[in-house]
């Protein structure tokens, strides 16, 4: 059986920062650390800087995000 995706978009107020099919996603919040499954309810929330775990299909993806240097 083929892993479920969900399509998973990261975005700044100036760019795309990731858009792809996943299979899991784990992050840094405002509200703490998340991990996101397929068939979740949609979601938008504020990243905090650290490392965000992207699952795809064809292996695991490393991001780090930092505070914006606007701060």
């Amino acid at each position: 059986m083929a892993d479920k995706t969900m399509k998973l978009e990261i975005m700044s107020p100036d760019r795309n920062f990731y858009t792809g099919e996943v299979t899991m996603a784990e992050f840094n919040t405002t509200e703490g650390y998340i991990g996101v499954y397929p068939e979740h309810i949609p979601l938008a929330v504020i990243l905090s800087p650290g490392v965000l775990v992207i699952h795809e299909p064809g292996g695991d993806c490393l991001l780090y995000t930092s505070p914006s240097p606007r701060d």
